[in-house]
């Protein structure tokens, strides 16, 4: 007697374990996307390249959408090619040191030390550029663990006039590339 309740106690014990390594926590897990004036956009692949925007060092940050692709040009650098959308962001930052952690402001005259330089939204269609927007407020915030970034932006975008909201998501490692811009 005692054997058979011991039995059904451990299948009972089995099964609920089962169950809850089923829920696990993926639930939990965000969504790598942006959304642009409330629609979601699938993020396609993130870039890290360093860069030089007029006396400022830094580092682009470059979230690209589904269906965006790279290609290395003729001069050995890199483009983009595809339909869909490029972000561009120009983090300032000490470029001798690896992307730091920490909130990036937008500022665009340059004063800050880490801060959001330069940003600017792109569509792609038949592989050509269309300005969607270029960043006028907002935040950046970078953290890292191991070889992971986690990425999150709240910005504001102008166009013609225009403001269009920009918020963002993303999780994993980020790419090399070479881009001339």
């Amino acid at each position: 007697m005692k054997k058979e309740s011991l039995f059904k106690s451990l299948i009972a014990l089995s099964m609920l374990c089962f169950v809850l390594a089923a829920c696990g926590d993926d639930e939990d897990k965000k969504a790598n996307e942006w959304l642009v004036a409330g629609v979601p956009v699938e993020v396609g692949d993130v870039y890290l390249t360093q860069g030089i925007e007029g006396n400022n060092e830094g580092y682009s940050l470059i979230v690209t959408s589904t269906g965006i692709s790279v290609f290395q040009t003729d001069d050995d650098t890199d483009d983009f090619k595809g339909d869909g959308h490029i972000f561009f962001l120009f983090l300032k930052n000490d470029i001798t040191t690896p992307l730091k952690e920490g909130t990036y402001t937008f500022n665009s005259d340059g004063e800050l030390p880490q801060s959001l330089f330069w940003g600017q939204l792109n569509t792609m269609v038949d592989d050509r550029y269309i300005n969607a927007g270029l960043v006028k407020a907002g935040t950046v915030d970078v953290s890292k663990s191991g070889t992971t970034y986690t990425i999150t932006y709240d910005l504001t975008l102008e166009l013609d006039e225009t403001e269009i909201a920009v918020t963002g998501y993303y999780s994993g490692n980020l790419k090399p590339a070479y881009f001339l811009f």
